[in-house]
């Protein structure tokens, strides 16, 4: 199946997507029944400086939300949620007011 990311603020480059226009969304190829969690590991393996911020010794950092179908992970079933093929995964940094 194949799922679209978009990372948003400073995980775009982390992901190697420099350019904010025409680049379009990223991607990735992944097997039948994969989950968020699964999902954000293979980017943190494919994209060590990803991993650096995605993972805090070997679990995911919550240093970033994950949005899945317009709606907030937590929502939608959280880390163990299946994918479906077309999905679109939103990736955005924590945006604090201060």
């Amino acid at each position: 199946m194949t799922v679209s990311i978009e990372a948003w603020g400073y995980l775009r480059p982390l992901l190697g997507r420099e350019k904010i226009n025409n680049e379009g969304p990223y991607l990735v190829t992944m097997p039948e029944g994969t989950s968020v969690e699964e999902l954000i590991r293979h980017l943190s393996e494919c994209h060590p400086a990803f991993g650096e911020v995605a993972l805090s010794e070997g679990q995911i950092s919550g240093k970033f939300q994950v949005v899945l179908r317009d709606i907030l992970l937590e929502l939608v079933g959280g880390w163990s949620r299946v994918l479906s093929d077309g999905d679109l995964v939103l990736l955005l940094p924590i945006f604090t007011d201060g």
